[in-house]
C-alpha cells in the first residue's frame, strides 16, 4: 500500500480546525532573516513568489513571514493527524506489525529555506 499526503506543501493550507491551534502563538524569531552580503546561496524561492501574497514578502516582512510560518505549522499538524488516523486504521485491522512505515518528505524546510536563504 502506498498513501500520499500533499501537504506540507505550497500553498500553505490546513483545515481551519489546524489553524485554530496555533492561534495566539509566538514563534521563536527566524534565526537568520537578513540576506548575507557577498557571493550566497541565498535564492528567492521562485515557486512560492509565484503564488499571491498580497504584494508582501516574507523576507522583508517579518510579520507576513511569521504569518507563514504559523499557517505551516497547522499543514504539519494537519499530516500529523492524517498519519495517526493511518495508523488507527492499521491497529483496527491488525495489519501494523505486518506493515512498514516509510515516511519521506520533498518539501521539508520550503518555507524556512525561503525565509533564511537556505538551500
Amino acid at each position: 500500500m502506498a498513501v500520499g499526503f500533499i501537504r506540507p506543501h505550497l500553498p500553505f493550507g490546513a483545515p481551519k480546525k489546524y489553524r485554530d491551534l496555533y492561534t495566539n502563538t509566538t514563534l521563536p524569531p527566524i534565526p537568520h532573516p537578513n540576506k548575507p552580503s557577498g557571493r550566497t546561496t541565498w535564492h528567492g524561492s521562485g515557486e512560492f513568489m509565484k503564488y499571491h501574497r498580497w504584494n508582501k514578502d516574507p523576507r522583508t516582512d517579518a510579520q507576513f513571514a511569521d504569518q507563514l510560518r504559523l499557517h505551516y505549522a497547522a499543514c504539519v499538524s494537519y499530516i500529523d493527524a492524517q498519519i495517526g488516523q493511518l495508523m488507527h486504521s492499521l491497529d483496527t485491522l491488525n495489519l501494523r506489525d505486518s506493515t512498514t512505515i516509510v515516511l519521506w518528505a520533498t518539501m521539508a524546510g520550503i518555507l524556512e529555506n525561503t525565509l533564511s536563504g537556505q538551500t
